[in-house]
């Protein structure tokens, strides 16, 4: 079973190998780096891009042109984003820079209130962010709003680990954190989506996000204590960063997309799956787990679903199958396609009978969300953790446009899908049963609250 910090390092550990390796892959093919600050375009340009986009998001995207049919405040919320996105156009009233104006329509973009709807500059700019420019060197943990250093990676070591940040070159904490959330998009109103893309970023800031200085005047609080204290850090080359990373977690690889424990003498089996990714051959893998568990007779199981960023239906389908006692329906009858999804599915043998725990985190989205609204509705287990990023509803059906000056790429959505559910709001994820968010100590001690807590509900222990 991996340690709570090896996943915890795993997803930003990853993040930062997938850009590296976009980056030789751009060298590879001889793209030139490009400074995003060095590129600018007038008013005008960036006016027809930003017209551009809304018009094609005020065409297409469902979640502009979808129509209300009960509830009337979905309507209102849906014009008052239209208004809100069209005051926007007031703003463009000067020059900006490449990155300026992809901050702009980024925060533009997060009003729509949908995680599927992403933007992308060319591989030459993100080169051009890597080579040209320095970042801020500390791996950062968020928890509401509050950032905690996890680990310093800077030449002058001066942030023990686990303080919590209170300024960085004189902004407060408190405002950076709401700016990193007004670039995210996520599904309706769901913070915890957002602070879980935060705690993704292999280091602390977004690129780009307070500019890139060369240096960083930070002031912080020591564990246990209320003083301030202020150090300077001296911003490192991103691949710098990343290589010191690799040279204090030597040990870190890619994580498994699906592992199967069983604890305490078979007194429970644990199913962890970070991903719905139909390519893994999931449904042998799925059948041999409760095969197993079949056998030796157990009777407590615990799905993990945190950090799970969705993936194909059908394999979250596959593992309802096997916690379900009766037929269900997936999906609601008016998604596109996935039409046996919409039919009455039968559970499937081995079935598991016994107690189910479904541990979740703002991590969990899209097709997550779908699973943790089935096992909610059906009363399959109790959820514990935090709200997930997903819920019952997401968009799908992807399109694509370049606008035509700054060429920034966005995918959008075309559909939406539900589950066949009621009783849930859209713009919120999946509440658990029990909260529990791991703290700051939490992570560096490798100490995992939400496992810790079901071992101990488990084993009958009292659990105030």
């Amino acid at each position: 079973m991996y340690s709570f910090m090896s996943r915890f390092r795993h997803t930003t550990v990853i993040v930062g190998l997938l850009i590296a390796a976009i980056i030789f892959a751009s060298c590879e093919k001889e793209v030139i780096a490009v400074d995003p600050e060095e590129i600018s375009f007038t008013s005008e340009n960036l006016a027809e891009d930003y017209n551009y986009f809304l018009a094609t998001m005020k065409k297409y995207h469902p979640n502009l042109t979808r129509e209300s049919t009960s509830l009337e405040p979905h309507t209102r919320r849906m014009y008052n984003t239209i208004y809100r996105l069209d005051s926007q156009t007031q703003q463009i009233n000067r020059s900006m820079s490449l990155l300026e104006f992809y901050t702009f329509i980024r925060q533009a973009s997060a009003l729509i209130q949908c995680g599927h709807t992403r933007l992308w500059i060319g591989s030459e700019f993100w080169k051009g962010i890597k080579q040209y420019k320095k970042h801020f060197p500390l791996q950062v943990y968020y928890r509401d709003y509050k950032a905690y250093a996890l680990e310093d990676f800077s030449n002058e070591q001066a942030i023990p680990a686990g303080s919590e940040i209170v300024t960085i070159n004189g902004q407060q904490m408190l405002f950076l954190i709401e700016h990193f959330r007004s670039i995210i998009g996520a599904d309706g109103v769901n913070v915890q989506y957002k602070t879980a893309e935060m705690n993704r970023l292999p280091f602390g800031l977004f690129p780009g996000s307070i500019a890139f200085p060369q240096s960083y005047e930070v002031s912080y609080i020591i564990p246990g204590d209320s003083i301030e204290s202020m150090t300077h850090i001296s911003a490192l080359p991103y691949m710098e960063i990343l290589r010191r990373q690799k040279e204090v977690h030597p040990q870190d690889s890619p994580w498994p997309p699906y592992v199967f424990d069983i604890i305490d003498d078979s007194v429970a089996a644990i199913i962890t799956i970070p991903d719905f990714v139909s390519a893994y051959d999931y449904k042998n893998k799925i059948a041999e787990s409760f095969e197993i568990i079949r056998d030796k007779g157990i009777s407590h199981l615990i799905i993990d679903v945190r950090g799970n960023d969705g993936g194909d239906p059908y394999v979250a389908a596959e593992l309802l199958n096997h916690i379900i006692d009766s037929a269900y329906i997936y999906f609601s009858h008016n998604v596109y396609g996935y039409g046996d999804l919409k039919d009455r599915i039968e559970p499937e043998s081995p079935n598991f009978n016994g107690d189910l725990y479904v541990l979740a985190d703002g991590g969990g989205f899209s097709t997550t969300g779908h699973f943790l609204s089935l096992i909610r509705y059906y009363d399959l287990g109790v959820i514990i953790g935090d709200t997930s990023g997903g819920s019952y509803i997401c968009n799908g059906c992807y399109d694509e446009i370049t606008l035509p000056h700054t060429k920034i790429s966005v995918m959008y959505p075309r559909c939406r899908y539900a589950t066949a559910v009621t009783g849930f709001d859209e713009f919120r994820g999946i509440a658990p049963d029990t909260i529990i968010k791991p703290t700051i100590g939490d992570i560096i001690n490798d100490r995992d609250p939400v496992m810790d807590y079901v071992l101990e509900r488990i084993n009958g222990k009292d659990i105030q």
